[in-house]
C-alpha cells in the first residue's frame, strides 16, 4: 500500500547544458532518506530569499559517491555527481496526481557532501538553489528607456541571465517600467 503523498526526486544526470528545458530525468527517489525545503519569507516586509533544497540519500551502495567508477551515476568515463545539475521534487497525491514542488540546480561549490560511518552508513547530501538564486547573483548590463512594458522588460532581464524563452511566460501587461540603468543586479530589476 502506497501512502500519500509520495516524494518523487529526479536530476538531469545526462544534461550538458544546465538549462535545458526538458531534461531527461533520473527518479532516485527509492534511495531518498530525507527531503528539506525552504522558500519565501518568514515577515511580511522582508524581502523573497532564493529557495533552497537539501537531499540526503542512502549511499551504502556508493551510487552517488563521484569515485565509484561503477556506481549507477559513473557513465561515459565520466561522473554525474556535479554542480548545476537541475533536480525536481515532485509529490504524488494519489495515482493520478502529482504536482510538482521544488525545481533547481545543484549548488556549484557546496553541492555534495558524503559521510561514511562504517560498517553500515553512508550517506550523501545534496544542497540546491531555484531559480531564483541565478537571478540574483546575475549582473545585467541593460538600459531600459521609461515607458517599455513590464514583461517585455522582465522577458530581456530572464534572457540575458541564460534562461531559455520556454522557460516563462509573461503576460502582455501593458505596465510602464521607469528608466534602468545597466550593471545592477538582474533580481532588483524584476522586483
Amino acid at each position: 500500500m502506497t501512502i500519500y503523498p509520495e516524494p518523487i526526486v529526479e536530476f538531469g544526470f545526462s544534461e550538458v547544458s544546465p538549462f535545458t528545458r526538458t531534461p531527461t530525468w533520473a527518479d532516485v527517489s527509492d534511495s531518498v532518506l530525507e527531503i528539506s525545503i525552504d522558500r519565501g519569507r518568514s515577515r511580511h516586509f522582508e524581502d523573497f530569499e532564493p529557495g533552497e533544497a537539501t537531499i540526503v540519500f542512502d549511499n551504502h551502495d556508493g551510487d552517488f559517491d563521484p569515485n565509484n567508477t561503477s556506481g549507477a551515476h559513473y557513465t561515459a568515463g565520466a561522473t554525474q555527481i556535479l554542480p548545476m545539475k537541475q533536480v525536481r521534487i515532485r509529490a504524488r497525491l494519489s495515482d493520478l496526481s502529482t504536482v510538482d514542488v521544488y525545481r533547481g540546480w545543484t549548488k556549484p561549490r557546496s553541492g555534495w557532501s558524503f559521510d561514511y560511518n562504517p560498517p553500515d552508513e553512508a550517506t550523501a547530501t545534496v544542497e540546491c538553489f531555484d531559480g531564483l538564486a541565478l537571478i540574483a547573483r546575475h549582473k545585467i548590463d541593460t538600459d531600459t528607456t521609461v515607458g517599455t512594458v513590464t514583461s517585455d522588460y522582465i522577458e530581456d532581464v530572464l534572457d540575458d541571465v541564460g534562461f531559455s524563452s520556454t522557460w516563462y511566460d509573461t503576460d502582455a501587461t501593458i505596465l510602464q517600467c521607469a528608466a534602468r540603468t545597466a550593471d545592477v543586479n538582474a533580481l532588483e530589476l524584476i522586483s
